[in-house]
Parts: C-alpha cells; sequence; structure tokens
C-alpha cells in the first residue's frame, strides 16, 4: 500500500522460490478507490485469499482475482478485516466496526461473515452481551474456524466446527 495526498495503492505480487523471482505488480482495485488494511490467507491448496477495506466497504479478493463485496459501511471506522479459509473451503471475515476500543461513542463491535455459495451472508455478531469489543480476528483449522475478539478487557474466542 503506498500513500500521499489520500491516494492508496493496493497491489499483489507472487514470490517464485524455484527461479528466485517477483511476478508482475497486479493492482487490485478501481480507480478513485481508498483501500486499506489488506488482509490475506493461503488455503489448503496453495491459493490465496485477501480481503480489504475500500472507501466504505469490505472486499474480498477470490484466488482467480473475482472480487465480491462482503458488506457496507466499514471502511474508514473500522479496523482491518481479518479472513481464513477452512480445508473444505468455507471463507470467513471478521471485522470489527468503529475506532477506538476505549471510545463509547461509538463503540466497537466485532462481527463475522461466511461466504455461502457466491456471496457472503449476512453479518452475525460475535459477542451480543458485550458493549466494548475490539481486535476481532479469524484463523482455521481443518475444517474449522475461530474467532477471537477482546470484549470488557477479556480475550474471548468461539470455535466453529462445520
Amino acid at each position: 500500500m503506498a500513500g500521499g495526498s489520500g491516494d492508496r495503492k493496493l497491489a499483489l505480487r507472487k514470490f517464485d522460490g524455484g527461479s528466485n523471482t517477483w511476478s508482475n505488480i497486479v493492482d487490485l482495485f478501481s480507480a478513485g478507490s481508498k483501500p486499506w488494511g489488506p488482509q490475506l490467507t493461503v488455503d489448503g491448496t496453495n491459493r490465496v485469499h485477501m480481503v480489504w477495506f475500500e472507501s466504505n466497504k469490505t472486499v474480498y479478493r477470490a484466488p482467480d482475482g473475482k472480487l465480491t463485496k462482503v458488506s457496507l459501511g466499514e471502511g474508514e471506522n473500522s479496523w482491518p478485516p481479518s479472513i481464513a479459509v477452512t480445508d473444505d473451503g468455507e471463507i470467513t471475515v471478521v471485522v470489527t466496526l468503529g475506532e477506538f476500543y476505549k471510545s463509547s461513542s461509538p463503540p466497537q463491535t466485532v462481527h463475522y461473515y461466511r461466504k455461502v455459495g457466491l456471496n457472503f451472508e449476512s453479518s452475525q455478531p460475535v459477542d451480543v452481551n458485550s458493549s466494548k469489543q475490539g481486535w476481532g480476528c479469524t484463523a482455521s483449522y481443518k475444517n474449522s474456524y475461530l474467532i477471537a475478539w477482546v470484549a470488557n478487557n477479556m480475550v474471548n474466542f468461539r470455535f466453529h466446527d462445520n
């Protein structure tokens, strides 16, 4: 990501360990957008999945290069998203909405989205009982995924078996 006078650039470049070379740079955003907070993961077949905020939405980039809108309403007022892909191909994106964990106006909340078919489901809150949440992230293990977040100054987690 590069910056300067408000312009940002998000690009992807792959390294080939066999030939010890880098691929050409591939731009990943549309003109006039402001991408930030890129996160990536590699699935069990060594394909790269990416997610980032762009203007007021979260964007997912599939290994084939197709872009899918995950959600609206995050962007500049949120923390970078997190992504995980299970061995059976289920994709989960976690976003933390709100600017500051210590702030009460507006408080942060952590949500997750699962990709079903071609689209992502509506957001699901990870914790409906805590008013202050933050630092949401996700990881996968085999056919399951884990979501971790901070709520009321304690680390919490939720394990999902598919």
